[in-house]
């Protein structure tokens, strides 16, 4: 009849919202109220949780609240405030028929539509029985709605754990490639895609979804590997969430990006623990591979010696002879070059193998390093290459074997010379750390492939052309630190050089004296 509006109120859980303001009215004593509410939000309050006290005769078993005169008092339970027990409320207002209809969505959260008329006793329990039946049907299509928006969130959210499964399942990807495809798999599964934009940093290193930015509305879980945090998976809104004044994220995702950092987490600890094992395999092969031919060269050299020193001394004895012919004179002087570069690889081989006593006494390494590059400087300048030194003072003494420890900086320095056939710089310098004496040899090359460098320390493998090289340089070096207690380290990449340097142990206790290389 043109007298009765209508108005309709939705509570969750945690929240009411009475957006029952009066509409227009019809009829000859129609006017505007602007502003004016239909019911108190504590007569919301009290409807949805079945706080409505008295008068009975205004509540129907299905918990809703009708009267034909707002003026007359209802007792009420207002669950915001436990403590405060029943009150009595007075509606009042300018529509002294009211009813308020529940509308049943789930046990956490539901609803209710107010309808108001201007008569006095307008509604009938008739009229609120239909009503009901209508809250009802409403509050069905309500729950089947959020079911079907529940069911699309889930299936996002098990889309992305999908996905991050498959790309740690993969062979053979690496752990920057992973990443990357990780966080690309994090916008789709939020509520707004859109508007989503993810993050995951790890030891520094960052991987961006675009338009990434550090926006105030964010999730964020760790990535905690082996106990330590190493970094953060973030989820962010690049911009204000539609129709959310407050916390626009849902419980699922808060779940969901912690279950996303626990599997990071994972993939990364899985992906260190795997190279670590590759490596520790590679170490375990150069290793018996070492062994194998250190066996191998040991016996050849032993083999070779004596039959070497015979050719090297009758080819001296022809030599000496006074009536030598001078063609043949030149033949036997290469047979001793030959004779005596056949000798330089045994005596390489047996400090490979460690078959030639070390003599250990307390030196200078300075001194020693000044000693070795006195008689290669004049060849550098030749060659155009500029030798830079940088002797720390008053390092302190090391317990080695002088002759040994010039000749792996004499190999560390000839291949430096090798690598810049055009001229360059090569550096010198040593220092003092803690228990060690460190020297570097560092040079402007063309530098090293990751691959080289793994063999560089393998005997007889060299990169050098054929006749340049016997491939024993390094290896010797390898022996002659290892034997001291000392440790090798590279430092190349392909256009930047290479730096080799070489730690020996201070060794303030060690004996004096002759002392086997072990």
């Amino acid at each position: 009849d043109g007298q009765a509006t209508r108005c309709l109120a939705h509570v969750s859980e945690n929240s009411v919202r009475a957006d029952a303001g009066a509409g227009p009215r019809a009829g000859p004593e129609a006017r505007d109220v602007p502003g004016e509410g239909l019911v108190p939000e504590i007569v919301l309050r009290a409807v949805l949780s079945g706080g409505v006290a008295a008068p009975a005769e205004s509540c129907t078993r299905g918990g809703s609240y009708w009267t034909g005169d707002t003026a007359k008092p209802i007792l009420l339970r207002d669950p915001a405030d436990r403590g405060a027990g029943v009150r009595t409320v007075i509606v009042g207002g300018n529509y002294p028929s009211l009813a308020v209809v529940r509308v049943p969505i789930s046990r956490r959260a539901g609803g209710a539509f107010v309808l108001a008329s201007l008569r006095r006793d307008y509604f009938t329990l008739e009229d609120i029985l239909t009503f009901e039946t209508v809250g009802q049907t409403l509050g069905v299509a309500f729950a089947h709605q959020r079911a079907q928006w529940a069911l699309r969130e889930r299936v996002k959210e098990l889309t992305c754990l999908y996905g991050i499964a498959a790309v740690a399942g993969r062979p053979r990807v690496a752990l920057d490639d992973c990443l990357r495809e990780i966080a690309a798999l994090l916008p789709p599964a939020w509520q707004y895609p859109e508007i989503t934009a993810a993050r995951i940093t790890l030891d520094g290193r960052e991987y961006l979804t675009h338009g990434f930015t550090d926006a105030p509305d964010r999730l964020s879980a760790r990535i905690v590997v082996n106990g330590a945090e190493r970094g953060a998976v973030d989820v962010v809104y690049t911009r204000s969430a539609p129709g959310k004044d407050h916390d626009p994220f849902l419980d699922e995702e808060r779940s969901l990006i912690t279950e996303v950092g626990r599997r990071v987490s994972l993939i990364v600890e899985r992906s260190e623990a795997d190279l670590e094992a590759a490596r520790l395999q590679e170490q375990l092969r150069h290793a018996e591979r070492l062994a194998t031919v250190g066996q191998l060269s040991a016996g050849v050299a032993h083999e070779l010696n004596e039959p070497l020193a015979a050719v090297l001394g009758f080819a001296e004895l022809v030599k000496a002879a006074p009536d030598l012919p001078g063609a043949a004179a030149d033949d036997v002087d290469r047979i001793i070059k030959a004779a005596l570069h056949a000798r330089e690889i045994i005596r390489k081989l047996m400090i490979f193998t460690r078959q030639m006593p070390t003599t250990k006494v307390a030196c200078d390494l300075n001194q020693i390093i000044r000693e070795g590059l006195y008689f290669l400087e004049s060849r550098c300048r030749t060659q155009g290459i500029e030798v830079k030194r940088h002797l720390e003072e008053d390092l302190p003494l090391v317990m080695a074997d002088p002759s040994q420890i010039q000749q792996a900086l004499v190999n560390l320095v000839v291949n430096a010379i090798q690598a810049m056939p055009a001229g360059g710089a090569l550096k010198v310098d040593t220092r003092s750390e803690a228990d060690r004496v460190v020297f570097a040899v560092e040079d402007t090359g063309p530098g090293m492939t990751p691959d080289v460098q793994r063999k560089l320390f393998t005997p007889f493998f060299t990169t050098k052309d054929v006749g340049q090289g016997t491939g024993l340089g390094l290896a010797v070096v390898h022996g002659i630190v290892t034997a001291h207690g000392g440790t090798v380290d590279v430092r190349s990449g392909v256009g930047t050089g290479s730096t080799f340097e070489i730690a020996i142990p201070i060794g303030r206790s060690a004996p004096a004296g002759p002392v086997e290389a072990r």
